[in-house]
């Protein structure tokens, strides 16, 4: 059976060959000239939430990169700062052997004594070394320099936060050291409720004013604060109140914490001044949380019924020995009596009790103990007992009290104390031996930064050819499909125009 075809179907059908080829090639010609295979979601919706997926993570590799590559002049930085004071030591240590020579008199120990006080200088100014600026050793206090020397030693203004660093999908690293853990001590103790306000931010105490604290219905009172007290005092006027609000220590003893028990929430758990006052900001309470606030570390500053337990952030001192030299005189004190409830009034009481002519109390900083001499012509100093570290946990001497035993070799140089230059042969030792420790720290931290760049380098690469792979155009292939569909459509044109003639009776009909 023949099938007639009229002119308009015929019209039709040609037209839409020449619509389909016209649409391919417009597409394939914008492949081949923005080198994407994919120009909507809807051209491969598969292959779409691939590309999303690499783009984001490509995204996030190239942030950690930046990460690393913003933060590699901190940590060479503080080597550099590292390698000053460890050669500073070894020619402290190579003066101090030259003056305990048969030709060395308490004039030439005078002139060393400039020499070791430039040292000094030195010393402080690495441990202060800074980049842009951020302090290198002054823990997550970058704004504050971290060390300063004085009559009665030196002082350490920084604290013993961490810097971390995010270097990887869930990987961080901790950036920094502390100048606690390089050059003095830090015996950071934890809040208790028996802490006094006074004892708060380093020794400066909270303000006294009052802060307004609302729970998460919406309830809301000021609480007033004196600047004298306990952790209590404060702990108990939050607890005394209606609101669905209990203050407890932190979780990282540290600091003051704040749990809302709202069954109905309207809002966040809100602290805030009063008055345009700084109280609640004094005790680490500031700002808006859905539900818990973890308080910010109060750095409270030792004093004598401080606890052994609360020492080095709650993990307590185990505490040994320790030997005293003061002129001709010597002894060794032993610890063993003290247990963790014992404080540091207990461990002064041993030291001061020794009969050495020497005073321990708690040093200006407020973080570690001292030990002076009651005679000026003297200097005592605190040496370690059978490999013990009890001088340097206590911050004594020896160890990680690198500026300590620096100020102290200068005093001996000026006193002429050959006892103490003996003394101090010793503990330099221990002080250069610490120094390599940090040293290597250091550089695991470097190491690790760079193994962490290559590999993000490398996946970095391998996550682009793939993402290139699902989106981009092979061109040998669109070149080909673009020619071929170029012929295709005059081809079609061609045909159509001579298959589709219309006459004087297509009109008339």
């Amino acid at each position: 059976m023949v099938m007639r075809v009229t002119n308009q179907a015929s019209q039709q059908s040609a037209l839409n060959n020449i619509f389909r080829i016209s649409e391919d090639l417009f597409n394939t010609s914008n492949s081949v000239s923005s080198g994407k295979r994919i120009q909507r979601s809807s051209d491969d919706p598969s292959g779409t939430r691939q590309v999303l997926s690499f783009r984001t993570s490509i995204s996030q590799n190239n942030q950690f990169l930046r990460n690393i590559n913003n933060n590699k002049g901190f940590v060479n930085n503080a080597d550099t700062a590292l390698e000053k004071v460890s050669l500073s030591l070894i020619r402290t240590k190579e003066l101090v052997v030259s003056q305990l020579g048969g030709t060395s008199t308490a004039t030439t120990r005078s002139f060393t004594a400039e020499e070791v006080s430039g040292i000094v200088s030195q010393a402080v100014l690495s441990a202060n070394s800074q980049i842009g600026n951020r302090f290198l050793f002054g823990g997550d206090k970058v704004d504050v320099s971290p060390f300063s020397v004085s009559a009665s030693g030196a002082v350490y203004q920084g604290n013993t936060g961490a810097i971390s660093l995010s270097i990887g999908d869930s990987a961080s690293l901790q950036l920094n050291l502390p100048g606690s853990d390089v050059f003095s001590v830090d015996l950071n103790p934890t809040v208790s409720t028996s802490t006094s306000l006074s004892d708060l931010n380093g020794g400066q105490g909270v303000t006294a004013g009052s802060f307004v604290l609302a729970d998460r219905q919406g309830n809301s009172e000021t609480i007033s604060v004196s600047s004298s007290g306990t952790v209590a005092d404060v702990i108990n006027a939050i607890n005394a109140t209606q609101l669905n609000i209990t203050a407890s220590i932190n979780d990282s003893n540290n600091g003051i914490k704040l749990t809302d028990t709202s069954s109905l929430i309207n809002q966040s758990l809100t602290v805030t001044e009063a008055n345009n006052g700084t109280t609640a900001q004094s005790l680490g309470l500031i700002g808006e949380r859905n539900g818990i606030m973890q308080g910010f570390d109060l750095n409270p500053q030792l004093n004598t019924s401080t606890t052994l337990s609360q020492l080095n952030d709650g993990q307590g001192l185990d505490l040994t020995s320790v030997n005293i030299v003061n002129g001709s005189a010597s002894g060794t004190v032993s610890f063993s009596s003290l247990n963790s409830a014992s404080t540091i009034g207990d461990a002064l009481n041993l030291i001061n009790n020794a009969g050495l002519n020497i005073t321990a109390a708690i040093g200006s900083d407020g973080k570690s103990l001292k030990v002076v001499s009651n005679s000026s012509s003297t200097v005592a100093i605190v040496r370690e007992v059978s490999g013990g570290n009890s001088a340097e946990l206590l911050g004594l001497g020896g160890g990680r009290n690198i500026l300590t035993t620096l100020l102290q070799t200068q005093q001996a140089l000026e006193r002429n104390d050959t006892f103490a230059l003996i003394a101090l042969t010793d503990t330099l030792d221990t002080t250069i031996n610490s120094l390599s420790g940090s040293r290597a720290t250091i550089g695991t931290i470097t190491r690790r930064l760079e193994d962490n760049e290559f590999s993000l380098e490398k996946e970095l690469v391998d996550k682009t050819e793939r993402l290139s792979d699902i989106e981009d155009v092979d061109f040998a292939k669109a070149a080909s499909e673009l020619a071929a569909l170029e012929l295709a459509f005059q081809s079609t044109l061609s045909a159509t125009s001579r298959i589709i003639q219309p006459t004087l009776l297509n009109f008339l009909n």
